[in-house]
Parts: structure tokens; sequence; C-alpha cells
């Protein structure tokens, strides 16, 4: 019988360590001009968090931002939005609040679950 190996939870990829307050600084450094990212797009930057892991942020419409983690291996299906397709992520949507200079969290895909998070990322890009 041939063993199969199950591949990694993103928990144990290291996305665990990720609490709120990491993935707004990774929303807050992309607000300003992304100088810790490792590549930056249009509207995207990335960061290289470790060899198992990569931080997508994207900036959506309204001082909204998503913020995804998932496998480097899926980074053009990430950029290209298309999270279902991708064997793991975990993500946050984001708002700024330009009054208080805070953020808030508007979703999380471990809390609303993923087909609901790609639903209201959607819904938040049409407006």
């Amino acid at each position: 019988m041939r063993r199969t190996t199950l591949p990694p939870t993103l928990n144990e990829i290291g996305v665990e360590c990720l609490g709120l307050e990491s993935i707004a600084g990774y929303a807050d450094d992309f607000t300003t001009g992304a100088p810790i990212a490792s590549v930056i797009g249009k509207g995207w930057a990335l960061y290289w968090l470790s060899l198992r892991l990569d931080i997508l942020v994207t900036q959506l419409p309204k001082n909204t931002y998503a913020v995804v983690a998932f496998s480097p291996k899926d980074f053009e299906k990430a950029e290209a939005g298309e999270y279902g397709q991708l064997d793991y992520f975990q993500g946050w949507l984001l708002q700024f609040d330009t009054h208080s200079q805070k953020w808030s969290l508007l979703a999380a895909s471990q809390e609303v679950g993923r087909d609901e998070f790609i639903r209201l990322r959607r819904e938040i890009i049409a407006g």
C-alpha cells in the first residue's frame, strides 16, 4: 500500500503566529509604500514570511485591504484574487479609519469560512 503525505495546514507552517496586530502591520506597511515588502505590484504587495508562507496585501475600495496568508507555490492564483483555487489560505479583510487612525477587522476566513470570506471580498470590490 502506498503512503500519501498530507499537505501541511497553515498552522503547521506558521500562520498561527499572525495575530491581528501583525496582520494590520502588513496592511499599514502597504499603505506607506511597502518598504519591507519583497515584491510590489499595482495595488498589491507580497511579503515572504518563510519558505512555506507568503503574505499578500491587496488594496480594495474604501480604505479596505485584504491580507492573505498562503503557500508560495500559489502566488499566481493569490495575486489574481482566485482564493477559492488555493489549496490553503487564511485571509483577513481590514478597513482603515482615517479619523481614528486605527484598523478594524471586517472579516477573517478562520471565523466566517473560506466561501464567505471570498464572497465578502467580492462584495467590497463590487461596491
